[in-house]
């Protein structure tokens, strides 16, 4: 029993640390210098039967904010149109940060495969006004 329990506590403990490993070598935010879509990579293969790392960094900075994000699977990089939608309302991780990461899933009803589009549509809150940007990444679903 005890050797089962220790056992347990390491392949947790070990499993912790390559999580941590993973985020760890993600590039830091630095609006607006480093932002955009940095997971999935441009050309990366997405399944809809695992889900995959997003990360996201906002350009926003100084007195504008990002207010939530939405991601989208779309077949269309400058319209994001004809796809699906596979999370809304995105809040920054930490939440006073720049940085999104999730891990999201491609619904299996989601129809477009092939050679398609990861976007985020970014509401934020500017200095006088509010505005959205969007941005894309080139994947293939499979």
């Amino acid at each position: 029993m005890r050797f089962t329990a220790a056992l347990l506590i390491s392949a947790l403990l070990s499993t912790a640390a390559s999580a941590s490993a993973q985020t760890t070598t993600l590039p830091a935010c630095e609006p607006p210098n480093k932002s955009g879509i940095f997971l999935p990579k441009k050309g990366a293969t997405l399944s809809s039967s695992a889900p995959f790392q997003l990360y996201y960094c906002s350009a926003q900075y100084f007195r504008s904010h990002t207010t939530a994000i939405d991601v989208l699977l779309s077949t269309n990089a400058s319209a994001l149109s004809s796809g699906a939608l596979l999370a809304s309302g995105l809040t920054a991780t930490p939440v006073e940060g720049s940085s999104y990461l999730y891990n999201i899933t491609i619904p299996s009803y989601a129809t477009p495969r092939g050679k398609v589009y990861i976007g985020i549509f970014e509401r934020f809150s500017g200095y006088y006004n509010a505005g959205y940007n969007y941005s894309t990444v080139a994947v293939t679903v499979k």
